[in-house]
């Protein structure tokens, strides 16, 4: 039997390729990263033991001298009371392990999870354990027919405040 399922899983690896574990080892030396991590998943839990965030990215890029990581296309996913209300996504990140601090860049969308508003941005800090994100770059939200935007904006997702800043302008559409 043993040797059935040897054969049975080699006869895969032959049809399939090589298994995503035994791929290409990254690049080495001074200037590069000192882990990586691809496909990577990392749930957070407050002192309660519920949920207080996920963080899901493509790719992560850790450098030990610096205390930092660059992460690919990341996926935070932040609860209230161990149930998600927050998720943000963007292009690009970099995670600050002394801080738990992450700044994330490219296309950034925070988006509350109970129909609420979308908060559009090019540029957004986030500090997951406290709940609150900051940007000092253009930003746009939108809650149905009404939208804002703002040149810089702070929020307690806890809180569900949204405050925005420097020249603020507004429309709101009536509905049909």
């Amino acid at each position: 039997l043993l040797t059935v399922a040897v054969l049975g899983l080699l006869l895969y690896y032959l049809l399939m390729g090589t298994p995503p574990i035994i791929g290409e080892a990254p690049p080495s030396g001074p200037a590069v990263a000192s882990n990586y991590l691809v496909a990577a998943d990392n749930w957070q839990f407050d002192e309660n033991g519920l949920r207080s965030h996920q963080l899901s990215v493509a790719d992560m890029k850790f450098f030990d001298s610096a205390g930092v990581s660059i992460i690919t296309e990341p996926r935070l996913a932040l609860y209230t009371d161990g149930e998600p209300s927050w998720s943000v996504r963007a292009d690009h990140g970099l995670l600050n392990d002394q801080e738990e601090h992450i700044r994330l860049s490219g296309e950034v969308v925070l988006r509350s999870l109970d129909g609420g508003p979308r908060l559009d941005t090019t540029e957004m800090d986030i500090y997951p354990r406290s709940k609150l994100a900051k940007s000092d770059q253009a930003v746009a939200v939108s809650d149905g027919s009404s939208q804002l935007t703002a040149n810089t904006m702070e929020a307690d997702l806890d809180k569900r405040r949204v405050t925005l800043k420097h020249k603020v302008e507004g429309s709101y559409r009536a509905g049909d």
